[in-house]
């Protein structure tokens, strides 16, 4: 198989991907998009904290996975799958 084939694939299924957990977190509504935004036990219990870490997720997955498809922007597009994507392995 052609290199550019193979990278074409990666590129159009991971931002797929992460365009999909993006808008099933828009279509979860605000209750799941303010559990999305966990803290840390010492962090005192904001619910306005955590509506704007949830949003801030579903953006920064959404414009990372149209970067990582189209190839735009395509390092900085990794970087906003890297900020979701390290709370969320943690």
């Amino acid at each position: 198989m052609n290199k550019g084939i193979g990278i074409l694939i990666f590129r159009i299924s991971m931002g797929s991907m992460m365009i999909g957990h993006g808008i099933m977190k828009i279509a979860g509504g605000m209750e799941f998009i303010e559990r999305l935004g966990g803290l840390p036990p010492f962090v005192p219990d904001n619910p306005t904290l955590h509506i704007v870490l949830g949003l801030i997720s579903v953006v920064f997955e959404i414009l990372g996975g149209l970067g990582v498809m189209t190839g735009f922007a395509f390092r900085a597009a990794c970087i906003l799958i890297i900020a979701v994507m390290i709370p969320a392995f943690l």
